[in-house]
């Protein structure tokens, strides 16, 4: 039975326009075959993935502004995710995803965003902190928008613990060094950012998991997943150490995959999961999401075939 609620900070919010390219182009104007436009920011994938999950007892607290933040509004609301927009004066980003079919490659140019005020700023924060909920689940995901700083970063989440909340980051840069100086349940991370995190303080070579384990234990990280794209993921727990493997790679589109992963294993600790299933729920997610263009957009259907019969999740 379902009893914990999933809050989701998304303090970047974007509108996503994903080019197809089917044909082959000699020009340097590129005119694209199919258009897929969706609203983007790790946070608002998450929420997609879960409503694909059929898990509807989440909220997402989403920054917006602009003309492109009333697209962005009116396109969640085409989609029915439960949101919570706050807006401030400048005009939210568009990112641009090329995938040219012809010569299996994909191209992605993410705008910066708009800066927040310290006024608008302090405006959120307080709204933040009272939109919280005792007990639930915080999932922080993705960077934020100009004029947020560690500190704004480290005070969301001191809150969100003072609230006895469920902290679950997949953050990167200063925000990721952020989050590690404080009492995060779960930290999820793609290999090349915990090389960059950790790779020069340790000189690992990084060739095999146990290396990334020996670091994790030197840190003294307690829970935090490392996904290494086609390859798998590992998963950390107390010092369970479980090792997934993805036993057939089927396309090389991966944007949204890692969101889509951390939606599958939220679902899975929701639900009460064993650690390991919830790991192999999480790689099957990802890997469905390669099948379909956009990111958190995948078929149910084939997240349960993928489950079944290509992850495999083993202790180290």
């Amino acid at each position: 039975m379902i009893v914990l609620k999933v809050q989701i900070l998304n303090l970047n919010a974007s509108l996503d326009h994903t080019g197809i390219l089917k044909h082959k182009e000699e020009s340097n104007i590129i005119r694209v075959d199919e258009v897929i436009e969706l609203v983007g920011g790790k946070g608002v994938n998450v929420a997609r993935a879960l409503q694909r999950l059929n898990f509807a007892d989440y909220e997402l607290s989403n920054i917006i502004g602009g003309f492109v933040g009333t697209v962005i509004e009116n396109k969640l609301k085409e989609e029915k995710i439960k949101v919570w927009n706050y807006s401030i004066s400048g005009n939210s980003r568009i990112n641009y995803i090329l995938v040219d079919e012809i010569n299996n490659q994909i191209k992605v140019i993410n705008e910066n965003g708009p800066h927040i005020t310290e006024k608008e700023k302090k405006q959120y924060l307080d709204q933040l902190f009272n939109w919280m909920k005792e007990n639930q689940i915080l999932v922080f995901a993705g960077s934020a928008i100009t004029g947020f700083k560690r500190d704004d970063i480290r005070s969301i989440l001191q809150k969100a613990k003072s609230k006895q909340m469920i902290v679950m980051v997949d953050l990167s840069e200063k925000y990721l060094s952020a989050s590690l100086q404080e009492d995060i349940d779960l930290i999820k991370i793609n290999a090349r950012e915990f090389i960059d995190e950790f790779g020069e303080k340790y000189n690992s070579s990084f060739e095999d998991p146990r290396n990334f384990v020996d670091i994790i234990e030197k840190e003294n990280l307690s829970r935090i997943i490392i996904t290494f794209g086609k390859e798998g993921a590992l998963l950390f727990d107390d010092g369970v150490i479980w090792l997934g493997k993805v036993l057939k790679a089927f396309s090389n589109y991966s944007i949204g995959s890692g969101d889509s992963f951390l939606a599958g294993f939220v679902y899975g600790f929701v639900n009460k999961y064993p650690k390991n299933e919830c790991l192999k729920l999480a790689m099957a997610c990802g890997t469905a999401n390669t099948l379909k263009y956009g990111a958190g957009v995948f078929n149910y259907r084939d997240v349960c075939n993928i489950k079944n019969k290509f992850i495999t999740v083993e202790k180290m």
